[in-house]
C-alpha cells in the first residue's frame, strides 16, 4: 500500500515543471495574438470594402434613376459652414431608398433642415452599412470628395459631390476610371448632414498608425476641435486658414497603412496616405487634364 502512496506522489507536477509549462503558454500566446488581430483588422477591411461597394452601387443607381449624381449637399447660398443653422441634407440622406433604407429616407422631410428637431431625432438611427467594422463607435464613415484641395464646401469645387452639385458621367472628362467618388473618414458625424461629415477633400489623408504616430510625438494633440494636421498654406484656400468654421478637412481610416476609395466607374482602391500628394489632388479633380495611368 505504501508502495503504491509513493509511485502515486512521484506522477506530480514539481514548481519547475508548472513554471515551465506556463512560461510556453504565455509565449504561444504572445506569437498567436497578433496574428489573431491581423486575421481580424484584414476581415473588418474586406467588410468595409463591401459597404463602400454597396454605397457605390447605390450612387451609381441613383445616377441611372435621375440622370446625374445627386447633390453633396443643398443649400440656397454657400459656403457652407459648420456653425450656421439650416444646414441641408447629404448626398447619403438622398440615396436611402437606393441602399434598401426606404423607410428611414420617408421618415425624414426634405422641406426642413437637416438640423431641424425633426429630422435630426429620424437621423439618430444609423445604418449599419454607414459604419466602418474598424471604427470604435456607431457613426457614419463615409464621404463624398467635394474639392482637390482644402477650401470650404462651395458651388464650384472641382469633385462630384459639392454645394448644389449635378454631375452627370459627362461632366467627369479625366474619366471615371481616374476619379475618385467617395472614400473613409473614420466617425465623420452625422450621415443627414451635409457639412465635412458627409464630403472631404484631398488634402493629406490621415490613418490610425499615423494618428497614433502623431500623438506619440504631440500628446495634447486630441484636444484641438479639428483632429486632422493643417495642409501646407501654399496649397489650401485662404477663406479656409481664417475662418475655422469653413475647414472641411481630408480622409482618414482606422485601418493600418490607408483608406478604401470608390472611383467613379464603381472600382475600388486602397490607397496610403504616403502616396504621391499631387497625384492624390488630382484623383479628386473631376476636370484637371491630367492623365492619370497607375496610381
Amino acid at each position: 500500500m505504501r508502495r503504491l502512496i509513493q509511485i502515486h506522489r512521484k506522477r506530480g507536477f514539481t514548481c519547475v515543471e508548472l513554471m515551465m509549462v506556463i512560461a510556453i503558454i504565455t509565449l504561444l500566446a504572445a506569437i498567436l495574438l497578433p496574428a489573431i488581430s491581423n486575421a481580424r483588422e484584414t476581415a473588418r477591411r474586406s467588410m468595409c470594402r463591401n459597404n463602400m461597394m454597396q454605397i457605390g452601387l447605390a450612387l451609381h443607381n441613383y445616377h441611372d434613376a435621375h440622370r446625374l449624381f445627386p447633390p453633396g449637399t443643398v443649400n440656397s447660398q454657400g459656403p457652407v459652414r459648420e456653425d450656421k443653422p439650416g444646414q441641408g441634407f447629404s448626398w447619403i440622406a438622398r440615396i436611402l431608398p437606393f441602399l434598401e433604407k426606404g423607410q428611414l429616407f420617408r421618415s425624414l422631410d426634405f422641406h426642413l433642415p437637416a438640423d431641424d428637431p425633426k429630422n435630426l431625432k429620424n437621423a439618430q438611427r444609423t445604418p449599419a452599412i454607414l459604419g466602418c467594422p474598424s471604427s470604435s463607435r456607431v457613426a457614419n464613415c463615409y464621404v463624398g470628395v467635394h474639392h482637390h484641395q482644402e477650401a470650404p464646401i462651395d458651388v464650384d469645387n472641382t469633385g462630384v459631390l459639392f454645394l448644389n452639385s449635378s454631375i452627370r458621367y459627362d461632366d467627369i472628362p479625366d474619366g471615371r476610371r481616374s476619379t475618385l467618388l467617395i472614400g473613409e473618414a473614420g466617425d465623420a458625424g452625422s450621415w443627414s448632414m451635409g457639412t465635412r461629415a458627409t464630403l472631404r477633400n484631398a488634402s493629406p489623408m490621415f490613418t490610425q498608425d499615423q494618428l497614433q504616430e502623431l500623438f506619440d510625438k504631440q500628446p495634447d494633440y486630441y484636444r484641438s476641435p479639428d483632429p486632422l494636421p493643417v495642409p501646407d498654406a501654399k496649397r489650401e484656400d485662404a477663406s479656409a486658414q481664417t475662418d475655422p468654421t469653413l475647414r472641411v478637412g481630408s480622409f482618414s481610416s482606422q485601418h493600418l497603412g490607408g483608406c478604401n476609395f470608390v472611383l467613379c466607374d464603381g472600382s475600388l482602391k486602397f490607397l496610403s496616405p504616403r502616396m504621391d500628394q499631387t497625384t492624390f489632388q488630382r484623383l479628386a479633380h473631376r476636370s484637371d487634364g491630367n492623365l492619370i495611368r497607375d496610381f
